[in-house]
Protein backbone atom coordinates (compact mmCIF):
# COMPACT_ATOMS: atom_id res chain seq x y z
CA UNK A 1 0.00 0.00 0.00
CA UNK A 2 1.19 3.56 -0.51
CA UNK A 3 0.46 7.21 0.19
CA UNK A 4 0.24 9.75 -2.63
CA UNK A 5 -0.58 13.38 -3.36
CA UNK A 6 -1.80 15.62 -6.17
CA UNK A 7 -1.57 19.39 -6.69
CA UNK A 8 -3.66 21.65 -8.90
CA UNK A 9 -3.83 25.46 -9.43
CA UNK A 10 -5.41 27.93 -11.95
CA UNK A 11 -4.27 30.67 -14.29
CA UNK A 12 -6.51 33.34 -12.78
CA UNK A 13 -5.76 32.61 -9.12
CA UNK A 14 -3.03 30.16 -8.14
CA UNK A 15 -4.61 27.72 -5.73
CA UNK A 16 -3.20 24.59 -4.18
CA UNK A 17 -5.61 22.02 -2.79
CA UNK A 18 -4.49 19.15 -0.59
CA UNK A 19 -6.95 16.31 -0.20
CA UNK A 20 -6.28 13.61 2.36
CA UNK A 21 -8.23 10.38 2.64
CA UNK A 22 -6.82 8.47 5.58
CA UNK A 23 -8.49 7.00 8.63
CA UNK A 24 -6.47 8.33 11.61
CA UNK A 25 -7.20 5.23 13.71
CA UNK A 26 -5.83 2.95 10.98
CA UNK A 27 -2.81 5.12 10.20
CA UNK A 28 -1.34 5.66 13.66
CA UNK A 29 2.27 4.45 14.10
CA UNK A 30 2.92 1.82 16.77
CA UNK A 31 3.19 3.02 20.38
CA UNK A 32 1.61 6.39 19.60
CA UNK A 33 -1.10 7.85 21.80
CA UNK A 34 -4.65 7.95 20.47
CA UNK A 35 -4.32 11.72 20.29
CA UNK A 36 -1.76 11.31 17.46
CA UNK A 37 -3.60 12.15 14.23
CA UNK A 38 -2.14 11.69 10.74
CA UNK A 39 -4.40 14.40 9.31
CA UNK A 40 -3.15 16.94 11.84
CA UNK A 41 0.46 16.00 11.08
CA UNK A 42 -0.10 16.40 7.34
CA UNK A 43 -1.78 19.76 7.87
CA UNK A 44 1.18 20.98 9.92
CA UNK A 45 3.65 19.77 7.28
CA UNK A 46 1.62 21.37 4.49
CA UNK A 47 1.55 24.80 6.12
CA UNK A 48 5.22 24.54 7.11
CA UNK A 49 6.31 23.95 3.51
CA UNK A 50 3.81 26.32 1.90
CA UNK A 51 5.30 29.45 3.43
CA UNK A 52 8.61 28.64 1.70
CA UNK A 53 7.09 29.05 -1.78
CA UNK A 54 8.43 32.18 -3.54
CA UNK A 55 4.99 33.25 -4.84
CA UNK A 56 1.74 33.86 -2.94
CA UNK A 57 -0.88 31.17 -3.52
CA UNK A 58 -4.29 30.36 -2.14
CA UNK A 59 -4.53 27.04 -0.34
CA UNK A 60 -7.21 24.66 0.81
CA UNK A 61 -7.25 21.37 2.69
CA UNK A 62 -9.94 18.68 2.47
CA UNK A 63 -9.70 15.74 4.88
CA UNK A 64 -11.61 12.45 4.41
CA UNK A 65 -11.84 13.26 0.71
CA UNK A 66 -13.91 11.08 -1.62
CA UNK A 67 -13.97 10.49 -5.38
CA UNK A 68 -16.54 13.28 -5.69
CA UNK A 69 -14.25 15.70 -3.83
CA UNK A 70 -11.33 14.77 -6.06
CA UNK A 71 -13.39 15.12 -9.25
CA UNK A 72 -14.70 18.53 -8.20
CA UNK A 73 -11.21 19.82 -7.42
CA UNK A 74 -9.68 18.51 -10.65
CA UNK A 75 -12.40 20.19 -12.71
CA UNK A 76 -12.17 23.51 -10.83
CA UNK A 77 -10.51 26.05 -13.20
CA UNK A 78 -9.16 28.00 -10.21
CA UNK A 79 -7.10 25.02 -9.04
CA UNK A 80 -3.73 24.53 -10.71
CA UNK A 81 -2.08 22.23 -8.16
CA UNK A 82 -3.69 19.33 -6.22
CA UNK A 83 -2.31 17.23 -3.37
CA UNK A 84 -3.98 13.89 -2.73
CA UNK A 85 -2.85 11.79 0.24
CA UNK A 86 -4.14 8.25 0.47
CA UNK A 87 -3.24 4.58 0.26
CA UNK A 88 -2.32 3.06 -3.09
CA UNK A 89 -0.92 -0.17 -4.46
CA UNK A 90 0.69 -0.88 -7.82
CA UNK A 91 1.34 -4.50 -8.74
CA UNK A 92 3.46 -5.22 -11.80
CA UNK A 93 3.37 -8.25 -14.08
CA UNK A 94 0.91 -10.04 -16.32
CA UNK A 95 -2.73 -10.07 -15.29
CA UNK A 96 -2.26 -7.99 -12.17
CA UNK A 97 -3.92 -4.76 -13.31
CA UNK A 98 -6.80 -5.34 -10.89
CA UNK A 99 -4.32 -4.99 -8.03
CA UNK A 100 -3.49 -1.42 -9.02
CA UNK A 101 -5.61 0.90 -6.95
CA UNK A 102 -5.67 4.28 -5.25
CA UNK A 103 -8.21 4.19 -2.45
CA UNK A 104 -10.03 6.62 -0.19
CA UNK A 105 -10.41 6.19 3.56
CA UNK A 106 -13.36 3.83 2.99
CA UNK A 107 -11.38 1.58 0.64
CA UNK A 108 -13.00 2.76 -2.60
CA UNK A 109 -10.76 2.78 -5.67
CA UNK A 110 -10.72 6.20 -7.37
CA UNK A 111 -7.65 6.05 -9.60
CA UNK A 112 -9.73 6.57 -12.78
CA UNK A 113 -10.93 9.96 -11.48
CA UNK A 114 -7.47 11.45 -12.09
CA UNK A 115 -8.25 11.34 -15.80
CA UNK A 116 -10.54 14.31 -15.13
CA UNK A 117 -7.54 16.65 -14.74
CA UNK A 118 -8.18 19.61 -17.04
CA UNK A 119 -5.82 21.72 -19.15
CA UNK A 120 -5.68 24.31 -16.37
CA UNK A 121 -3.81 21.89 -14.10
CA UNK A 122 -0.09 22.70 -13.86
CA UNK A 123 1.17 20.37 -11.15
CA UNK A 124 0.08 16.87 -10.16
CA UNK A 125 1.96 14.94 -7.49
CA UNK A 126 1.27 11.34 -6.53
CA UNK A 127 3.35 11.12 -3.40
CA UNK A 128 3.84 7.87 -1.55
CA UNK A 129 4.55 4.31 -2.46
CA UNK A 130 5.14 3.91 -6.19
CA UNK A 131 3.11 6.90 -7.28
CA UNK A 132 5.43 7.44 -10.23
CA UNK A 133 4.36 4.09 -11.70
CA UNK A 134 0.76 5.30 -11.97
CA UNK A 135 1.96 8.51 -13.65
CA UNK A 136 4.07 6.51 -16.12
CA UNK A 137 1.14 4.27 -17.02
CA UNK A 138 -1.27 7.19 -17.49
CA UNK A 139 1.26 8.99 -19.66
CA UNK A 140 1.62 5.94 -21.92
CA UNK A 141 -2.16 5.73 -22.27
CA UNK A 142 -2.31 9.41 -23.28
CA UNK A 143 -4.51 10.54 -20.42
CA UNK A 144 -2.63 13.85 -20.14
CA UNK A 145 -1.84 14.49 -23.81
CA UNK A 146 -4.26 17.43 -23.77
CA UNK A 147 -2.08 19.13 -21.14
CA UNK A 148 1.57 19.29 -22.27
CA UNK A 149 2.32 21.90 -19.57
CA UNK A 150 1.50 19.54 -16.73
CA UNK A 151 4.35 18.89 -14.29
CA UNK A 152 4.11 15.71 -12.24
CA UNK A 153 5.88 14.24 -9.25
CA UNK A 154 5.95 10.74 -7.84
CA UNK A 155 8.32 8.16 -6.43
CA UNK A 156 8.89 4.56 -7.47
CA UNK A 157 9.50 3.34 -3.93
CA UNK A 158 7.50 3.08 -0.72
CA UNK A 159 7.19 6.48 0.93
CA UNK A 160 5.86 7.79 4.22
CA UNK A 161 2.98 10.23 3.64
CA UNK A 162 4.56 13.11 5.61
CA UNK A 163 7.93 12.68 3.93
CA UNK A 164 6.27 12.38 0.54
CA UNK A 165 4.29 15.57 1.10
CA UNK A 166 7.44 17.47 1.99
CA UNK A 167 9.21 16.19 -1.12
CA UNK A 168 6.25 17.10 -3.36
CA UNK A 169 6.11 20.68 -2.09
CA UNK A 170 9.88 21.10 -2.28
CA UNK A 171 9.76 19.83 -5.85
CA UNK A 172 7.11 22.47 -6.54
CA UNK A 173 9.40 25.09 -4.99
CA UNK A 174 12.22 23.97 -7.33
CA UNK A 175 9.89 24.33 -10.32
CA UNK A 176 9.12 27.89 -9.24
CA UNK A 177 12.86 28.60 -9.15
CA UNK A 178 13.37 27.21 -12.67
CA UNK A 179 10.21 28.40 -14.40
CA UNK A 180 8.92 31.35 -12.38
CA UNK A 181 5.27 31.42 -11.38
CA UNK A 182 4.32 28.70 -13.86
CA UNK A 183 1.07 28.06 -12.03
CA UNK A 184 -0.27 31.31 -13.45
CA UNK A 185 0.76 30.67 -17.04
CA UNK A 186 -2.09 31.07 -19.50
CA UNK A 187 -4.01 27.98 -20.50
CA UNK A 188 -7.00 27.38 -22.74
CA UNK A 189 -10.06 26.50 -20.64
CA UNK A 190 -12.07 23.44 -21.54
CA UNK A 191 -15.35 24.08 -23.37
CA UNK A 192 -17.19 21.02 -22.13
CA UNK A 193 -18.13 19.06 -19.03
CA UNK A 194 -16.27 15.91 -20.01
CA UNK A 195 -12.56 15.30 -20.33
CA UNK A 196 -10.24 17.66 -22.17
CA UNK A 197 -8.65 14.88 -24.21
CA UNK A 198 -12.03 14.31 -25.84
CA UNK A 199 -12.05 17.77 -27.40
CA UNK A 200 -9.03 17.10 -29.60
CA UNK A 201 -11.14 15.39 -32.25
CA UNK A 202 -14.85 15.54 -31.55
CA UNK A 203 -15.47 13.54 -34.71
CA UNK A 204 -14.24 10.42 -32.92
CA UNK A 205 -16.99 10.64 -30.31
CA UNK A 206 -20.76 10.78 -30.05
CA UNK A 207 -22.80 12.21 -27.21
CA UNK A 208 -24.91 10.13 -24.87
CA UNK A 209 -27.24 11.40 -22.14
CA UNK A 210 -27.45 9.31 -18.96
CA UNK A 211 -30.39 9.18 -16.56
CA UNK A 212 -30.26 7.35 -13.23
CA UNK A 213 -33.32 6.13 -11.33
CA UNK A 214 -33.67 4.35 -8.03
CA UNK A 215 -33.60 0.57 -8.37
CA UNK A 216 -34.37 -0.38 -4.79
CA UNK A 217 -37.62 -0.88 -2.87
CA UNK A 218 -36.45 1.63 -0.29
CA UNK A 219 -35.22 5.02 -1.38
CA UNK A 220 -31.56 5.35 -0.36
CA UNK A 221 -28.87 7.78 -1.40
CA UNK A 222 -27.19 7.01 -4.67
CA UNK A 223 -23.54 5.98 -4.77
CA UNK A 224 -21.06 8.17 -6.66
CA UNK A 225 -20.30 6.57 -10.04
CA UNK A 226 -17.33 6.62 -12.40
CA UNK A 227 -18.50 5.97 -15.98
CA UNK A 228 -15.81 4.02 -17.85
CA UNK A 229 -15.37 2.94 -21.48
CA UNK A 230 -12.46 0.50 -21.85
CA UNK A 231 -10.88 1.96 -18.72
CA UNK A 232 -11.35 5.57 -19.89
CA UNK A 233 -13.24 7.89 -17.59
CA UNK A 234 -16.02 9.31 -19.78
CA UNK A 235 -18.33 10.61 -17.07
CA UNK A 236 -18.90 11.03 -13.36
CA UNK A 237 -22.01 11.30 -11.18
CA UNK A 238 -21.83 12.31 -7.54
CA UNK A 239 -24.20 10.77 -5.01
CA UNK A 240 -26.78 13.53 -5.55
CA UNK A 241 -26.69 13.53 -9.36
CA UNK A 242 -29.13 11.62 -11.55
CA UNK A 243 -28.32 13.01 -15.01
CA UNK A 244 -25.14 13.53 -17.00
CA UNK A 245 -23.85 13.90 -20.54
CA UNK A 246 -20.86 12.02 -21.82
CA UNK A 247 -18.87 11.45 -25.00
CA UNK A 248 -18.43 7.85 -26.11
CA UNK A 249 -15.60 6.95 -28.47
CA UNK A 250 -16.90 5.48 -31.70
CA UNK A 251 -16.19 1.86 -32.57
CA UNK A 252 -17.52 -0.82 -34.91
CA UNK A 253 -17.27 -3.30 -32.08
CA UNK A 254 -20.20 -3.40 -29.66
CA UNK A 255 -17.85 -4.77 -27.03
CA UNK A 256 -15.77 -1.58 -27.26
CA UNK A 257 -18.92 0.47 -26.60
CA UNK A 258 -19.57 -1.30 -23.31
CA UNK A 259 -19.99 1.07 -20.36
CA UNK A 260 -19.03 0.27 -16.78
CA UNK A 261 -20.69 2.11 -13.88
CA UNK A 262 -18.02 1.75 -11.22
CA UNK A 263 -18.37 2.95 -7.64
CA UNK A 264 -14.82 1.85 -6.87
CA UNK A 265 -16.16 -0.03 -3.85
CA UNK A 266 -14.80 -3.50 -3.09
CA UNK A 267 -16.95 -6.54 -3.84
CA UNK A 268 -17.46 -7.03 -0.10
CA UNK A 269 -19.23 -3.68 0.25
CA UNK A 270 -22.92 -3.52 1.14
CA UNK A 271 -25.69 -0.94 1.10
CA UNK A 272 -24.65 0.42 -2.28
CA UNK A 273 -27.20 2.00 -4.57
CA UNK A 274 -25.76 2.41 -8.05
CA UNK A 275 -29.22 2.99 -9.51
CA UNK A 276 -30.54 1.86 -12.89
CA UNK A 277 -29.45 3.78 -15.96
CA UNK A 278 -31.25 4.65 -19.19
CA UNK A 279 -29.56 6.21 -22.20
CA UNK A 280 -30.45 8.62 -24.98
CA UNK A 281 -28.39 9.15 -28.12
CA UNK A 282 -28.79 10.15 -31.76
CA UNK A 283 -26.77 7.06 -32.67
CA UNK A 284 -28.44 3.65 -33.16
CA UNK A 285 -27.31 2.24 -29.82
CA UNK A 286 -28.85 1.43 -26.50
CA UNK A 287 -27.31 -0.10 -23.40
CA UNK A 288 -28.72 -2.84 -21.21
CA UNK A 289 -27.38 -3.82 -17.82
CA UNK A 290 -25.81 -7.26 -17.40
CA UNK A 291 -28.27 -8.93 -15.01
CA UNK A 292 -29.58 -12.19 -13.61
CA UNK A 293 -32.66 -13.90 -15.14
CA UNK A 294 -34.84 -12.24 -12.47
CA UNK A 295 -33.60 -8.78 -13.48
CA UNK A 296 -31.08 -8.06 -10.72
CA UNK A 297 -27.88 -6.32 -11.94
CA UNK A 298 -24.81 -8.52 -11.56
CA UNK A 299 -22.12 -7.06 -9.38
CA UNK A 300 -21.98 -5.11 -6.11
CA UNK A 301 -19.80 -2.06 -6.63
CA UNK A 302 -19.75 -2.25 -10.42
CA UNK A 303 -22.47 -2.69 -13.05
CA UNK A 304 -21.79 -3.41 -16.73
CA UNK A 305 -23.99 -2.03 -19.49
CA UNK A 306 -23.63 -3.82 -22.84
CA UNK A 307 -24.23 -1.91 -26.05
CA UNK A 308 -26.92 -3.04 -28.49
CA UNK A 309 -27.48 -1.87 -32.04
CA UNK A 310 -31.13 -0.85 -32.33
CA UNK A 311 -31.07 -0.71 -36.15
CA UNK A 312 -32.76 -3.70 -37.86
Amino acid sequence: MSFWLCLSLSAQASKIVMLTSLDPDKNRPPLRLRSWNINEKLTERFHKEMWKLPYPVDKEIVHFATAADLYQVLKDPEVTAVIWVGHAGFAEGQGLSLLRSIIDYKGNDLKAVFQAAGSHLKYLALVGCRGQLFLNEWSKKGYFDHNPQLETFGREVRTDARKGLKMALRNLNDLFSKKGDFLKQNSIPSDNDFLDYQTSDRGEYFEVALNRENDQSQSTQFTAIQVLQKGRLVGFLSSDETQARTLIKKSKSLNDLKLVMDSGAPSSANELNLGRFTFKSDNPYNWKVFQTPNGKPIGVGKHIYRAQNTMP
